[in-house]
Order: structure tokens, then C-alpha cells, then sequence
């Protein structure tokens, strides 16, 4: 024992019951500058003075039903052989043998750490403080509830006073629809250690009340045992209130969504994930259970507008544009019709890069077909109209034609019978010639009067983006009826813009692309692809638009004549399409012509000038 007394680092002081010191360690000695002789019979208040003082604290712990404070030690001042003064931390224990009671006295220089341990007070003075201080409730219970700690936001909430809290149950607090919850999950707490975080009510009086969310936690004591339970509370009236706005609003929202076939969405373009409403899963056909991702709906899209979708998308994010509109149409994954559909949304980006795509899709079916429908009947319409315009424009140009020829005739019959005669009479025939020559002006003045009357309207060339023609062009003869073909696009990005008259590249366009479809349809072949191909040609300052089809194609004794007025393939065509499609790229100071390749299906390439 004695051995061991010796060893143990700490300082231990052995004393009676009357506090006479029988013995010191080593480290007491060294700790009070006393051998361990001139030690022994020592009072310890000649060491400790203020030692009776705390030894009396402490046993009045003992004492107590608070039996976790009997162990801890006391701060007090340590006096050397010297009699300079120094702190120490003090714990004392009963020791008895069975001759004699002792106590045993362990001591701690804690004076050259005292400024850390003032450091520490101070810094649970300031935590206090900020306690009381914090924006949320905070509030701290025995594990009866009872409350013995409560902050100033606390006691806002409640509307009570430190005062009325302290001793309060907490319990109590709740509203009476809430109580036996709040019970219930306590007492939980208490045994299980399961904390909780609920939604309640403070009643203030019986037409007043707080909402409140509340996180309570069990707390225990340096010896780890349960000693209490402190909790959060927060203030959640206003968002409680915003919270039943919103949903009345949602309420609302799904009635105006119902109405006008609207379905939300909200793509995230990075984790490939895609939160939806149950109309996109009726739209594309999914099960209600199926997850999505972007290239199920992708998948879905019609193959005769994906080209188009694609290159749409694709410039939006290029042009760092936030907001992204289209329309086509979707293949319902297990009815397979289709559903025209209209996306507004924004784009969300994280530096350069899209990250989130929220919006909505609207089902345009029905608006869709009243369009072709409408358009049908335009169609036909234009169509007819075109033919009497052409009828009339011919009846003008015969009228205003026929005098003059018919005198043209007349005088070269004169002409003709002054040769044939013996003698030929000069002034006759010179008189006829002079004829023939004024009537062939008239015709040509004629020709030149109804031309200006039918150029009346001037118009002027413009900056235009190719690409974004050829889009605009494939939903004009879509809406014509002119669809049920798939159209492969590779446009060249970066594309710098042209010059020309928009309306007449449009028509050279749709010309082009109805021979394609309707000499498809003739040779009762299925609905193929037509290729748009757009690329720039550097050298020649240029950009060539090329497209393909993979239909009959032509037969080479056509391939000469195609380009010629009235020279036609087609069954009831007239042979001007091509001419004047040729003439409109010239006078927009492109070429047109047709390949002479072997691939299967006509080749038609144009150019148009880069915009200076």
C-alpha cells in the first residue's frame, strides 16, 4: 500500500479525522517544499487554510439528493514551506482501514493553467449570453419537464416570463389537440433517448395560439447518466400561414393546370433525374411508377421533328439563352399515337454548363389540327387563286399581244408578196419591214408595262440566319400537310448570316422539298428521309445548302431539260417550279443546280452569299 501510495503521480495527502497529516507522497512533498518527515504531524490547514471550509461544502453534498457533486473537487490556495500562496484543485475521500478512519486528500497544481480555466468561465458566461440571446427558443427541462432554463425568445413565444416559466412543465404548454402527442414522444425521449422534432401550438388563451416546431434532445451529466432534456424551438406562424396560402394556391393551380392540359416539370440535367405531374406520364405513355430520365423523353419524340428539336436546343444553349420554346410532336409509348405538345421553360445554368430545365408542356392537339385543317383549306384556296391569277395574267398578256402580231402577220405577208413579185417595189417593202418593226416594239413595251404592274411591291434583302430558315421552312410545310417525311439535318454551327429576300429562299425551299415528297408519293414509295445539308464554302464567300431525298430520282434523259420553262416530271405539274426557283437564287446571287451522282434519289445544291 505503501509502495503504491508512493508511486501514483498525483499529490495525496493522508490525514486523520482530526486532519493531521500522517503521510505525503513524494509529489505532495515536492508540491509544498516539505521533506516528508518535517510533513508528517503538519495540521493540513497549514498547507490547505481554507481546507475545513470546503471539506464542510462538500460533505453537505453528501448529504444531498444531488449525490453526482460528492466527487468533484473544490478550487482553493496551496501554501508552501515558504509561504507563497498557489491554486490548487482539491478531492477528498473517505478512507478507512479497519484499525483507523482516514482521509484521503488528492491535489492538483492547476496554477500554471488557471488564466485557460478563467478563459473557460468566461467563454460559458458568453455561451450563456448568446443563449439568451439566440433568435430561436431555446428552453431546458429536469425529465419531468419541468422547465429550468428558458431564453428571451422562449419567453416571447410563450408570452410568459422567465419567472411564470421556471417550474413550468413544458408539457403543458401544448395545445389541447396536441398534448397527447407531445406527451407521448417525451416519455419517449426520457427512456429511449429518441429524439424528436414536432409540429405544435402554444396556446395563449383560448382564441390565441403560436405555431411552433420543436427539436428536443435528452442531455446527461458528466457521468453520463440522464439528467434532462434540452429543446428548440422556433417561431413558425408566418410560415404556417404561408404554408396554408400555398396550398389553396396549389389547389387552384391543379384546376387551371386541369383546364388548360398543362403538365410541369423539372429536369435535372447533371443527375439525370425528372420530377413530373401525371399529365407528362399520360402524354409519353409511362407508368405511373416508372422512373424518368432524359433519354426516355427523348426517346418519345416524333423521328420527324427530333432533327429539328435537337438543333433548337442546341442553339439555345450556345446563345446562353434562358428561356427555351418549341413545339412537336410525341409517340405514346404504348398507344403509339401521337400528341402535339408546346414546352415553355427556363434554363438554369451552373457556370457555363445547364444544370436544370423547369417548365411546362401544354397539350396543343386540337390546336394543332384546326391549324392543318385551316391551312388545308388556305391551301387550296392560294391554289385557286393562283390558277385564276395565272389565268387572268395569260388573258392580258394574249390580249395585249394579239393586235400587235396579228399586224406583225399582216405586214410580213406584204413584205413576203413584195419579194415574190417581177418587180419588187422598194417603198412597199420597206413600209412593211418598218411595220413589222414598230408592231415588235409595241410587244416588247407591252411585255415591259405588265411586268411593272406585276412588280409593284419593292423589297429589300436582309441579314438571314440559313439555319434557322430551313427550321422555320420544315414546320411551314409540316402545318401544309406536306409531312409524313423524316427530315436528317446537319447544320453547321457558327454559321455566319446571308443576304438575300427571305420570302423568295423560303419558296426555293418548299419547292424543292414538295418534289421531293410528292415524287415519293408517285412512285407509291414509303415515306423516306430528306437530307438538309448546310456547310460554307470559305473560298467562294459562300454557304451551300444541299438536299437529298431518297426517292426515284430522275431519268437522265430529264436530268438536261429540268431546269427548262414548261418541262415537267410530275403528273398535272406545269414545269415552272425549278425555273423560277433557279431564277430566285440567281437574283439573290446564289446558284442552283442538280448532281449528277449515283447515289439513289435527286441531289439539288444552292448557294447564297455571306451577308458583308
Amino acid at each position: 500500500m505503501q509502495a503504491l501510495f508512493a508511486a501514483i503521480p498525483n499529490a495525496l495527502l493522508l490525514t486523520d479525522r482530526l486532519g493531521i497529516i500522517v503521510e505525503g507522497n513524494s509529489a505532495a512533498q515536492k508540491m509544498f517544499g516539505y521533506s516528508g518527515e518535517a510533513m508528517a504531524g503538519l495540521r493540513i490547514e497549514s498547507l490547505i487554510p481554507d481546507y475545513y471550509l470546503a471539506h464542510r461544502i462538500w460533505h453537505e453534498h453528501q448529504d444531498s439528493e444531488d449525490k453526482r457533486l460528492a466527487d468533484q473537487g473544490r478550487l482553493l490556495f496551496g501554501q508552501r514551506s515558504d509561504s507563497s500562496q498557489f491554486q490548487i484543485d482539491i478531492r477528498s475521500t473517505d478512507l478507512q482501514t479497519p484499525s483507523t478512519a482516514y482521509i484521503l486528500v488528492t491535489l492538483d497544481d492547476i496554477s500554471s493553467h488557471w488564466p485557460q480555466i478563467q478563459r473557460m468561465s468566461e467563454n460559458a458566461e458568453s455561451q450563456r449570453a448568446m443563449i439568451d440571446q439566440a433568435i430561436v427558443g431555446i428552453v431546458r427541462t429536469d425529465l419531468e419537464g419541468n422547465i429550468t432554463l428558458a431564453n428571451n425568445c422562449f419567453c416571447t413565444i410563450t408570452h410568459l416570463s422567465k419567472d411564470d416559466l421556471l417550474g413550468k412543465n413544458m408539457l403543458s404548454l401544448s395545445h389541447p389537440d396536441d398534448h397527447s402527442r407531445h406527451v407521448e414522444l417525451f416519455q419517449r425521449l426520457v427512456k429511449h433517448d429518441d429524439s424528436f422534432t414536432l409540429e405544435t401550438r402554444y396556446q395563449h388563451n383560448k382564441k390565441d395560439s403560436t405555431w411552433v416546431t420543436l427539436t428536443v434532445s435528452r442531455i446527461s451529466d458528466a457521468l453520463r447518466c440522464p439528467s434532462g432534456t434540452v429543446a428548440v424551438v422556433m417561431d413558425i406562424s408566418a410560415r404556417t400561414i404561408a404554408s396554408h396560402a400555398l396550398k389553396t394556391s396549389e389547389q387552384r393551380l391543379q384546376l387551371a393546370k386541369y383546364a388548360a392540359k398543362l403538365g410541369i416539370f423539372d429536369m435535372d440535367l447533371i443527375q439525370n433525374k425528372i420530377q413530373c405531374d401525371s399529365l407528362i406520364y399520360d402524354i409519353w405513355g409511362f407508368a405511373p411508377d416508372e422512373p424518368l430520365n432524359y433519354e426516355k423523353i427523348l426517346a418519345a419524340i416524333h423521328p420527324e421533328d427530333r432533327a429539328a428539336r435537337d438543333w433548337i436546343f442546341a442553339e439555345t444553349l450556345k446563345n446562353g439563352s434562358h428561356e427555351y420554346e418549341i413545339e412537336y410532336r410525341v409517340i405514346h409509348q404504348q398507344k403509339h399515337h401521337e400528341t402535339w405538345i408546346s414546352i415553355n421553360s427556363h434554363i438554369f445554368f451552373e457556370g457555363q454548363q445547364a444544370s436544370r430545365l423547369v417548365g411546362v408542356v401544354q397539350d396543343i392537339s386540337k390546336r394543332k389540327l384546326s391549324e392543318q385543317k385551316s391551312q388545308k383549306n388556305r391551301t387550296a384556296m392560294g391554289a385557286l387563286l393562283k390558277q385564276q391569277v395565272a389565268n387572268q395574267t395569260a388573258s392580258a398578256i394574249a390580249h395585249e399581244l394579239n393586235q400587235p402580231l396579228t399586224a406583225i402577220s399582216a405586214y410580213s405577208e406584204v413584205a413576203l408578196q413584195a419579194l415574190q413579185s417581177k418587180t419588187i417595189n422598194l417603198y412597199q417593202l420597206n413600209k412593211a419591214l418598218q411595220g413589222c418593226i414598230e408592231q415588235a416594239h409595241r410587244v416588247g413595251h407591252t411585255l415591259h408595262d405588265l411586268l411593272n404592274v406585276l412588280n409593284t411591291q419593292s423589297i429589300n434583302p436582309e441579314r438571314i440566319d440559313i439555319n434557322a430558315l430551313i427550321i422555320d421552312t420544315l414546320t411551314l410545310i409540316q402545318t401544309e400537310g406536306f409531312d409524313g417525311f423524316h427530315a436528317e439535318l446537319e447544320l453547321e454551327t457558327g454559321m455566319l448570316p446571308v443576304t438575300g429576300y427571305r420570302l423568295q429562299i423560303e419558296m426555293v425551299l418548299i419547292n424543292l422539298i414538295r418534289n421531293s415528297i410528292e415524287a415519293i408519293r408517285e412512285a407509291n414509295m414509303a415515306p423516306g428521309a430528306i437530307s438538309l445539308t448546310v456547310r460554307s464554302v470559305a473560298e467562294r464567300d459562300c454557304v451551300q445548302i444541299t438536299l437529298q431525298d431518297n426517292g426515284p430520282g430522275l431519268k437522265e434523259e430529264a436530268v438536261e431539260r429540268i431546269f427548262e420553262p414548261f418541262f415537267t416530271t410530275k403528273t398535272g405539274g406545269i414545269g415552272m417550279g425549278l425555273t423560277i426557283s433557279r431564277a430566285l437564287i440567281e437574283s439573290n446571287g446564289g446558284h442552283l443546280w442538280f448532281d449528277l451522282k449515283n447515289d439513289p434519289g435527286a441531289i439539288f445544291h444552292f448557294t447564297l452569299p455571306f451577308a458583308v
